[in-house]
């Protein structure tokens, strides 16, 4: 079913080979243009983050611009909810909030979380939020993500926002909330490769079923290759019909961005 197209809701490309510290990783942009051709991926979302590119906001946007990737900026919690100004005069229209490479427990910080996304609403622009963080048990809210998730979105209605991971393991709770909120949409990266022959492959395979207006396919290039994504991807997709795989491949990621 290679003939379904992808946009990718989550890549890494970088012209620095560096992931997570690992200098053996090439992903630039050029390769993982060379890799979405073989395995028909349209286009996709390129998020820069520090720990993998020291690279300045301007020259990423135009590494994007050039490769006609998607640009999204992470959310450096140093810096403080001014920078989303500056990033939007550049001309991003989305950032990533990764609350657990922040180093920031997202109950503790909801205060700022809530400015994060007020100033994202009114310059219109799209929050990617890292649901997984699974990790140093001081970063774990009390009552759990999805609760502080709720009360955000309650807060401040109205703001775009992306959940990346879907949730991890708590995918299906994550989709109940999505169900009955037409600006949030959940992207299957690493969930959808991670845990394969597990639990949620049923769970995965229900929401292609059934789900398939509010979902889309994310690689995590590099983590995951987009040959591995494009095989999760047909698995699920040929359990459903073809107007389904096209709204959860590119055509939901596409009309929520806009592009």
């Amino acid at each position: 079913m290679n003939n379904i197209p992808i946009f990718d809701s989550l890549s890494h490309p970088s012209k620095e080979n560096l992931w997570f510290g690992n200098s053996n990783i090439n992903h630039s942009f050029s390769d993982l243009k060379e890799e979405y051709q073989k395995y028909n991926f349209i286009g996709g979302c390129a998020v820069q983050i520090p720990i993998m590119s020291k690279i300045s906001a301007e020259d990423y946007y135009s590494q994007c611009i050039e490769n006609n990737f998607y640009p999204v900026y992470y959310y450096n919690f140093d810096e403080g909810p001014s920078q989303i100004e500056k990033l939007y005069n550049i001309g991003y229209r989305a950032i990533k909030v990764y609350v657990r490479l922040g180093g920031v427990n997202p109950e503790s910080e909801f205060n700022t979380l809530k400015r994060i996304f007020i100033e994202c609403k009114l310059l219109n622009m799209t929050v990617f939020f890292c649901t997984l963080i699974c990790g140093d048990i001081n970063l774990q809210p009390d009552n759990g993500l999805l609760s502080v998730i709720t009360k955000l979105l309650k807060q401040v209605q109205g703001v775009k926002v992306i959940l990346l991971h879907g949730g991890d393991v708590d995918l299906m709770r994550f989709v109940q909330l999505v169900r009955f909120n037409e600006d949030v949409l959940i992207d299957l990266s690493f969930t959808l490769q991670k845990f394969e022959g597990s639990s949620l492959d049923l769970d995965i395979e229900y929401l292609f079923k059934t789900f398939d207006k509010r979902i889309c396919i994310g690689s995590d290039y590099p983590d995951y290759t987009i040959e591995k994504t494009r095989e999760r991807f047909n698995h699920f997709a040929s359990k459903t019909t073809i107007e389904k795989a096209e709204n959860i491949g590119y055509k939901n990621i596409q009309n929520f961005l806009g592009i």
